[in-house]
């Protein structure tokens, strides 16, 4: 299974960019937080790392202080965004190898993050981890796959293979709690699938 990781340091924390900021037009927390109608106590809680600010709050942090989202997020090492990192989302702690993404074909734009909410899969993954699916892919090939599925209690993952003799079969890695389901074409259709699983999220000097 390819990896998706973050540049092998990983990336700088947003309260680190923050400082790095602040610092390098020689503000005073004060002047930094009016810049963005912050109080000072505000501003130095996130720069110190005891809060974190929110996805809205970063745009403006970013658009005050002239730099892009991927920089103060910390993805990005220049102010203008250029990484070899793509950040997933506003609010989005992870970023992928654009290399990684690009090698299995991959659009950013198709990227969803997704919590696993149970221990269906859990020879993939983990209940509570944090993966990424390809929304571009939701039609299901004879070849198993893991597939996100909509359905009343959110998103859930699940293995989908096609049987020799025809149809379906819905399954899960953990026999014991879930049970294979056998499906037709016309009910696979009916699923709700949002996309395919590509890999979860971990630092680079790990190993999936």
């Amino acid at each position: 299974m390819k990896t998706l990781t973050v540049n092998e340091q990983g990336p700088a924390t947003i309260s680190e960019r923050l400082k790095e900021l602040r610092t390098s037009k020689k503000l005073l927390q004060r002047e930094a937080a009016a810049m963005v109608n912050l109080s000072t106590n505000a501003w130095s809680n996130y720069e110190t790392g005891l809060r974190t600010p929110s996805g809205e709050l970063l745009k403006e942090i970013a658009k005050a202080f002239n730099v892009s989202l991927e920089y103060v997020h910390g993805f990005s090492a220049n102010i203008d965004g250029s990484s070899p990192h793509y950040a997933v989302s506003d609010t989005s702690e992870v970023a992928l190898s654009r290399k990684t993404l690009k090698s299995l074909n991959i659009s950013e734009h198709n990227l969803r993050e997704v919590t696993v909410t149970d221990d269906a899969m859990t020879d993939a993954f983990n209940k509570g981890e944090t993966v990424f699916i390809d929304t571009g892919v939701t039609r299901v090939t004879k070849q198993p796959g893991i597939y996100a599925i909509q359905d009343d209690s959110g998103v859930v993952l699940r293995g989908i293979r096609g049987e020799l003799g025809g149809g379906f079969t819905l399954f899960a890695h953990n026999k014991k709690d879930y049970s294979d389901q056998p499906m037709t074409e016309s009910q696979l259709q009916n699923l709700g699938i949002i996309g395919k699983y590509i890999g979860h999220w971990q630092w680079a000097d790990k190993k999936l």
